[in-house]
């Protein structure tokens, strides 16, 4: 009895080396065999029309819309070296306690998209790029060697404005009005510039989004808000309809506004708590935030 339990157990013993070097030699084809080429498959940067960045640690978005910034993105990715490459499943069930995914709170989620239709979805962290079927190991933070398409991803962060709503890619460069993170849908009418550099939005559907019980006169240019004095508030009319300037609007409800210059989208809120800003626009970083991205990555922003 104790001879064939002998027998069984190097025969499983067996077994179990020749499932190791199996599984070795399948490692080894999957490293030797995938390339980022392979991984992202989209054949340049001009089959790109968006980025978009989700940013799990906050759960807000930025957009990608720049021609430039896209093929920057894109050479930086294509261009960097790949240290190791296993298959996700084996990954995520051998390494746990990782936390590359999707637990990790240093993570950003990236969409590639063209003319509304979504490319390529995959995460990045300081050292790793990943979807459920592949993990790309690239770099250490440890030794101070994260990839350059995280750093690059950190920049964007810091540059563009940031948005707790959707923005769909036919949304951008049509001064589409966001109010507490809906879009603004218009019986009649859309917004434009005038030559005041003005966005000029219909007042029927802004005053009802914004709720500030508002009645326009045309003749007088002049806005009632609640019963109260009448207050001047330049409109224009065209084609029938009456426009009226969103920030003079916003402002006379106590909303904030905030300007995206590279998106042309305007966003409305009476929420002080909503992460989104662009150092490039005359708005300033809420001190709050700054104060986080210091804690998190402790670079003192200027």
């Amino acid at each position: 009895m104790i001879k064939k339990k002998g027998i069984l157990f190097v025969v499983v013993f067996c077994l179990l080396c020749c499932i190791t070097v199996f599984a070795e030699e399948n490692t080894k084809t999957i490293e030797n065999d995938m390339t980022m080429e392979k991984f992202i498959n989209i054949p340049d940067a001009s089959t790109i029309s968006m980025i978009c960045v989700n940013i799990h640690k906050c759960g807000s978005r930025c957009y990608v819309v720049d021609e430039n910034e896209i093929k920057q993105g894109y050479d930086i990715l294509m261009n960097m070296p790949l240290q190791k490459v296993v298959d996700g499943p084996t990954y995520f069930e051998i390494d746990k306690n990782d936390g590359a995914y999707p637990g990790d709170v240093e993570r950003y989620h990236i969409s590639f998209y063209k003319d509304g239709k979504e490319l390529k979805e995959f995460s990045v962290t300081a050292d790793k790029i990943f979807t459920h079927d592949w993990v790309f190991v690239s770099g250490s933070r440890e030794d101070g060697k994260e990839n350059e398409f995280y750093k690059w991803l950190l920049n964007i962060e810091r540059t563009k404005q940031r948005y707790e709503c959707i923005v769909e890619e036919t949304d951008i460069h049509q001064y589409n009005v966001f109010v507490e993170y809906k879009k603004l849908f218009y019986k009649w009418g859309k917004p434009y510039i005038n030559e005041n550099n003005q966005i000029m939005v219909p007042f029927k559907e802004l005053n009802t989004a914004l709720n500030t019980q508002a009645q326009y006169d045309v003749k007088t240019q002049m806005v009632s808000v609640r019963k109260g004095e009448p207050v001047p508030l330049y409109g224009e009319v065209t084609d029938e309809i009456v426009y009226v300037a969103a920030r003079d609007l916003a402002e006379m409800g106590g909303y904030d506004i905030y300007w995206d210059n590279e998106l042309k989208i305007v966003h409305i809120s009476k929420n002080r708590a909503i992460k989104m800003w662009n150092k490039h626009s005359i708005y300033s970083p809420e001190k709050q935030y700054l104060k986080e991205l210091e804690k998190i990555y402790g670079i003192k922003w200027s």
